[in-house]
């Protein structure tokens, strides 16, 4: 599993927390780093993407 991420998303806090730590947390709980980056993005080769929002609603 891959986690992207828009880089808005990668460095804007929020009145619900920081970015960073929200991407630490990611992090922690997946033990893969989060990519932001769309050159990086485009590297993966997948015949599966699932799209899931992040949100406390």
């Amino acid at each position: 599993m891959f986690q992207l991420c828009l880089s808005g998303a990668y460095t804007t806090d929020t009145k619900y927390g920081k970015a960073s730590d929200f991407i630490a947390r990611i992090e922690e709980i997946t033990k893969r780093r989060v990519i932001y980056k769309m050159s990086e993005a485009e590297e993966i080769d997948s015949d599966i993407v699932v799209i899931a929002p992040c949100s406390r609603k």
